[in-house]
């Protein structure tokens, strides 16, 4: 009674090895697909700690926010009020004249410049000189930039021809800042 399938053993075995390499490359896809979900777990835990890290480190908290405010405001303090070129001009006597530089207006603040000129100072005009100079140097926001005689006259007489004094004044805007997103 030897009835029944019949089968060749090389035919069995060819097939098995078919069915293996068939099946090869789904293992492979398998494996790769492990190894990459593993992979983004890591990266996502990694990402995970960055960020708390990060959060820890904040430059955002309560003491470094107290301190930027404390700059800011030192900061403000350098600068004049609007109305200080109205003020530097108002000190001048009738002698002074004052020309108009440039005005640079940005980000809420404004640099004015101006020139302020003497012609012929006497000897008498010398202590009110200085005095407007140490009053300019004293008010928050204005600096000399520039200090200027020119003179005639030989190695034993000059005379002081034209005195010019250049002034920068920094001052918050009058005008709305605008800030674009």
């Amino acid at each position: 009674m030897n009835a029944g399938i019949q089968y060749s053993k090389p035919l069995a075995v060819l097939c098995a090895l078919a069915v293996c390499t068939a099946s090869l490359p789904f293992l492979y896809y398998r494996r790769n697909a492990a190894e990459r979900t593993l992979q983004i777990k890591v990266l996502e835990s990694l990402a995970r700690n960055g960020a708390l890290q990060i959060a820890a480190r904040s430059s955002f908290g309560d003491s470094n926010l107290a301190s930027l405010r404390l700059r800011a405001a030192q900061s403000q303090a350098l600068f004049a009020p609007g109305d200080t070129l109205d003020m530097v001009v108002g000190q001048l006597a009738s002698s002074w004249s004052a020309e108009s530089g440039p005005n640079l207006d940005r980000d809420g603040f404004r640099i004015q410049s101006r020139k302020l000129s003497m012609i012929s100072p006497s000897l008498t005009d010398w202590p009110k000189v200085v005095d407007i100079l140490g009053a300019l140097e004293r008010l928050p926001g204005v600096g000399i930039t520039k200090f200027e005689m020119r003179t005639s006259g030989d190695s034993d007489h000059r005379n002081v021809d034209k005195l010019e004094i250049d002034v920068e004044i920094r001052s918050r805007s009058l005008s709305p800042v605008t800030v674009s997103p």
